[in-house]
């Protein structure tokens, strides 16, 4: 690899791949990965992205998929001798791919808690030949350097970010308040858990682990069931720990959300997420009665449409952000709705904008009404806070895209120098570049499918003997 030493060279030569996921049923990318891959783009590098989902057979899956093919990859590689490497939570790091990027530094974006396991099942040693990685929240960069045994110079805290242009401040309102969100699916790996182990003092002790993660949800997920007792019963179960904490995480964030809108369902809410909503209709009918079901926000447009024609903006952070703030805070902050956030102990919110920011804190679903009540009915008020959000993302233009882009580029080549906008067009890499050929694909398909009818049988065999 040619190392970029001086500005003109970095400027003109530095390329970069993108190994990004997404968990889109449609399988495209959202609003947040696109504007990042532009924020990159717009700093002058070349960039070329590679869409995960298209190189593995599942996001959980530990390896890539076997139909990769060998030569395609190496051709790849050896056509683009890339500068530099970034992944979301680890993402695509295994097989021939890890091995073509083995002397490339690479940075990861631990967008969520657990990174994908693609490079195998060692957790240990997974951010071992990272260059970087980055968590959008505080709290967690103690959690990372333990969990991973990261020196502190590997770790750095990165905020998330907004598009300043992508917003209409002169748009009507027509929403009172609106919250863009989800409701996690995989809370009942723990109501089974549970059911399972109802006669036993099993049931008490995974209750217990839900309330010590509720009170502190910054702890070690393996400590957890090693101390609560349950590190046996999950191996036997084949649910690891991390998978357990992030189950009850997901029970907890869903406890939280609905609480908090089931108490301003009648304010004049609109709710947009995913269509798995629609399953709270018997337990919250006045929350799901708010759901926009024909309106999915799958582009940047209609999120920002969507911010800007309401009053009030609802934040509600999912429990495993602890400090941290998701993008949807900086999105609100940025457009003309105003941002009401919930209470979390040592908020980055405080860090990054100081203890008297401008943005309306709720402690309980009593307070928040309190809060959306009064802002709905003085309008001048609601306007003075939304001008002072706007100015704290805005100046400087500390928390674009652009800047995110340039700050995650300069972890690896601090004296980086972007070019004065963007001269090159993003290259998507199509899947067929790095997979085998059709009748090849279909050949390895039968050849895996005969492979796991005969470790099956094999399997009955030793079990019969």
């Amino acid at each position: 690899m040619q190392q970029k030493t001086n500005y003109l060279e970095q400027i003109f030569t530095m390329k970069i791949l993108l190994l990004m996921h997404t968990y889109a049923a449609d399988r495209h990318f959202g609003s947040f990965a696109l504007e990042l891959i532009e924020g990159f783009a717009n700093s002058g590098a070349e960039i070329h992205v590679i869409k995960v989902n298209d190189i593995v057979d599942g996001l959980g899956a530990t390896c890539l998929t076997p139909l990769l093919d060998k030569r395609k990859v190496k051709s790849f590689f050896k056509k683009n001798d890339f500068d530099f490497v970034f992944t979301t939570n680890n993402a695509g790091l295994g097989g021939y791919i890890k091995k073509y990027i083995r002397d490339i530094p690479v940075v990861t974006w631990m967008v969520d808690r657990n990174p994908f396991m693609h490079s195998g099942k060692d957790k240990k040693k997974i951010f071992n030949t990272a260059a970087g990685v980055i968590t959008s929240s505080r709290a967690n960069v103690e959690n990372l350097m333990s969990k991973f045994n990261l020196k502190k110079d590997k770790v750095h805290y990165l905020p998330f970010m907004t598009n300043p242009k992508s917003f209409d401040h002169g748009k009507q309102k027509t929403k009172n308040i609106c919250f863009i969100g989800s409701y996690f699916m995989n809370e009942s790996l723990i109501s089974e858990l549970l059911l399972d182990s109802f006669d036993c003092d099993l049931y008490e002790k995974i209750l217990d682990s839900i309330s010590l993660l509720e009170d502190d949800f910054d702890q070690d997920d393996e400590e957890l069931v090693k101390v609560m007792g349950l590190k046996t019963y999950l191996k036997i179960k084949k649910i690891d720990s991390a998978k357990f904490k992030g189950a009850i995480g997901n029970i907890i964030s869903n406890k939280k959300r609905l609480s908090y809108l089931s108490c301003i369902d009648d304010l004049g809410l609109h709710l947009y997420g995913t269509k798995n909503i629609a399953n709270l209709g018997s337990e919250f009918p006045g929350v799901v009665e708010r759901f926009k079901s024909t309106v999915f926000v799958n582009t940047r447009e209609r999120l920002c449409d969507i911010y800007d024609g309401s009053k009030i903006g609802l934040n509600v952070n999912h429990h495993q952000a602890t400090t941290g703030l998701g993008y949807r805070v900086f999105d609100i902050m940025c457009s003309s709705a105003l941002l009401v956030t919930n209470k979390q102990k040592n908020s980055d919110l405080e860090y990054l904008f100081g203890e008297d920011h401008p943005v309306p804190i709720y402690s309980n679903p009593k307070e928040l009404r309190t809060i959306c009540e009064h802002f709905l009915n003085f309008e001048n008020e609601r306007m003075q806070l939304v001008n002072e959000c706007n100015r704290l993302i805005v100046d400087g233009g500390r928390y674009s895209f652009d800047q995110r882009a340039r700050d995650i580029i300069r972890i690896i080549y601090p004296d980086f120098v972007a070019s004065s906008g963007r001269n090159n067009e993003v290259n998507f890499v199509d899947k067929y570049d790095l997979l085998e050929d059709e009748r090849r694909a279909r050949k390895t398909q039968c050849g895996m499918i005969i492979n796991e009818v005969m470790y099956s049988i094999l399997n009955k065999i030793k079990k019969t003997e």
